[in-house]
């Protein structure tokens, strides 16, 4: 009986083999059956494997397939677990073969789908950044699981379009971003979908963090009907500005959308808005208008000399415009610490001028032909040409020779230098200006060789000494780039010698026939198609004024 018992290890029974088999593909993974409950198998493995016949579910634990879920709990390891009697309840459906301690779950092919996000309810401060966490509803299968994401409205937090969870894992971290204070929902998808709902809480925005930018104070009529301010956000967040307040010099009003509801008022990073005093009636709000200020009908006025304009955040000062003077004459010029405003038209910021100190200075404003209300504003130097010149006036040149520049009302011209040269290219003479272009967008330099100018409406003197019957006129900008040229007569060469600068816009054979006692000026309107000689023409000399047809 001895000698039988030595050699039955050679006759493993079946079920010995089976159960060893088991033992080996949960490793490392404590037995959690309990009698009573022979639904309920091993804890998944770590790559979330099942024996034959089972799946690994939410909770973690092999699942006989198509039995009901039962507490979590009672995948635990407790003290009447029965690691045997459990391989033996599922040894029905489980192989005997030891080599699949490999096997993957039958429904292994099944994708994992979306099961929850937590927290449902999550509070970050703006500026701040903080995670959700994803949950699958099992195991991403080999190559992870990609889920989608997408923020409802996009103003309060941004989010990675698209998550990844591992192969294996049955959850990822997806991270937020609080951009501006406010609610926003933050949904995944891969086939279902959850929410989660994001509260920002709103930071307090600093001097500088929004600017002034542009402002509507003439309007035809007068009143508060067609007024409007526009600002900038330099970045890098993004602000709510409902609950902001206007004031213009004593008077307070405060912001809100421009649909008059309490919805936020999102000004995101390098964006342009404009809002408007509350009309009396909502339907003469702009629909491009991002805001409105003040109690409807009675919002402040911008006076039509000048004001205070104050933007603030309700807690203190973002960005303040001392208009000190505005000059609103047509044909009047604007002194250095003066504001330009023309009837029906906007009064603008340079570009270059985009700080709340820069937008301080009143050298900094121009008055452009058309308004651009929430949009980037043009350079105040953008349109300026050489709109009308007389090289030749006849017998008598000195004192009668003049140059005409056209441009933006009270665009600052300090810096912009006149040259102009002989019909082989060289440099005779140069002008630097440092004065502010006239409301009426006219600015002329004239000829004072002999004593003082002949020539009406100079805005500056110098000793010209145009060539009389070939040469090139130049205007170059602040930068020295070359802003306009204008070539006439028989001249020689297309560049200057000096640095090589434009002597004419394009080609010799662009150059501008020379009449003796007559001007060359542009059209009425002083288009500009880069060709001299479509672009000019021989007129009556008319200086400092609107051109002939």
């Amino acid at each position: 009986m001895d000698s039988q018992s030595f050699h039955t290890p050679s006759k493993t029974p079946k079920r010995t083999t089976w159960l060893l088999a088991l033992f080996v593909l949960m490793l490392g993974q404590p037995a959690c059956f309990k009698p009573g409950l022979p639904d309920v198998s091993f804890r998944c493995g770590t790559q979330g494997q099942c024996p034959s016949g089972y799946e690994c579910r939410s909770d973690g634990c092999c699942h006989r397939k198509g039995s009901p879920d039962v507490p979590a709990d009672y995948c635990a390891p407790a003290e009447d677990a029965q690691p045997a009697d459990a391989a033996e309840d599922a040894g029905t459906d489980a192989q005997g073969d030891a080599t699949q301690t490999d096997a993957q779950p039958a429904d292994a092919a099944e994708a994992a789908d979306i099961a929850s996000i937590d927290p449902s309810q999550l509070i970050v401060t703006e500026g701040a950044q903080a995670n959700l966490t994803l949950h699958l509803d099992r195991p991403a299968q080999a190559g992870g699981v990609t889920v989608t994401v997408s923020t409802n409205p996009t103003g309060p937090v941004t989010a990675p379009a698209t998550v990844t969870v591992p192969g294996g894992q049955t959850q990822a971290l997806l991270p937020v971003t609080a951009l501006a204070s406010g609610d926003a929902t933050v949904t995944a998808t891969i086939t279902s979908s959850v929410q989660a709902q994001v509260t920002v809480a709103a930071a307090t925005a600093s001097p500088g963090d929004v600017v002034l930018t542009e402002f509507s104070a003439l309007p035809s009529g007068g009143g508060i009907q067609g007024e409007w301010i526009e600002v900038y956000n330099p970045g890098p967040k993004t602000y709510d500005l409902s609950g902001w307040v206007v004031t213009i010099d004593a008077t307070s009003a405060n912001v809100q959308a421009a649909d008059l509801t309490q919805d936020p008022v999102y000004l995101g990073p390098g964006a342009w808005a404009f809002g408007v005093p509350n009309p009396a009636q909502a339907t003469d709000i702009p629909s491009s208008a991002l805001f409105v200020y003040g109690q409807p009908g009675s919002a402040p006025e911008i006076p039509d000399t000048g004001a205070v304009l104050d933007l603030s955040d309700g807690s203190g000062l973002v960005d303040q415009v001392s208009i000190s003077t505005l000059v609103s004459d047509p044909n009047a010029t604007v002194g250095a610490t003066e504001f330009p405003g023309i009837a029906d038209r906007s009064t603008q910021l340079d570009p270059s001028c985009l700080t709340a100190a820069s937008n301080d200075s009143p050298k900094c404003w121009c008055v452009p032909a058309m308004p651009t209300p929430g949009t980037a504003n043009p350079s105040c130097l953008a349109d300026l040409v050489i709109n009308e010149a007389m090289p030749d006036p006849g017998a008598q040149d000195d004192r009668l020779e003049f140059v005409e520049l056209h441009g933006t009302a009270g665009a600052d011209l300090t810096g912009v230098r006149i040259r102009w040269a002989s019909g082989d290219g060289t440099v005779v003479g140069s002008f630097t200006l440092a004065d502010r272009m006239p409301n009426d967008g006219y600015w002329v330099l004239a000829d004072d060789n002999g004593g003082q100018t002949l020539v009406a409406n100079a805005d500056n003197q110098a000793v010209l000494g145009l060539a009389d019957e070939a040469g090139g006129i130049q205007l170059l900008l602040p930068d020295s780039t070359a802003a306009d040229a204008l070539g006439y007569g028989a001249l020689w060469s297309t560049t200057d010698k000096t640095d090589g600068w434009p002597l004419v816009e394009t080609t010799l054979n662009d150059v501008v026939a020379l009449a003796t006692g007559y001007a060359l000026a542009r059209d009425a309107q002083s288009t500009d198609t880069n060709h001299n000689a479509d672009d000019f023409h021989s007129v009556n000399a008319t200086p400092g004024v609107r051109n002939q047809p």
